[in-house]
């Protein structure tokens, strides 16, 4: 609310450590998520599941999504592969 104006504009001064505010939660954000995850881990609550993933089809499918951008940029975008690259993807849930 302090950065969208809710509560009027803030003095210049204010946007630098407002801006290191909001970064240091959004790391502390994150670890805590992890250590909530750690915690499910060393209780037994968590699955894990591994399958294959084929990077190559990944790619090919966000080129073409991405393939009219580049051609009204007046470029053009593909992919090329010899072989097709799969590995192991573990979802952890």
């Amino acid at each position: 609310m302090l950065v969208d104006g809710t509560f009027g504009a803030l003095p210049e001064r204010m946007n630098e450590p407002l801006r290191l505010i909001i970064e240091k939660l959004a790391t502390t954000e994150r670890l805590v998520s992890d250590l909530l995850v750690a915690a499910r881990i060393e209780a037994g609550g968590v699955k894990v599941a591994a399958d294959q993933i084929d990077f190559v089809q990944v790619a090919t499918s966000a080129a073409e999504k991405a393939r009219g951008r580049a051609e009204l940029a007046g470029g053009s975008l593909y992919v090329e592969a010899q072989d097709p690259v799969v590995n192991w993807r573990v979802t952890v849930s």
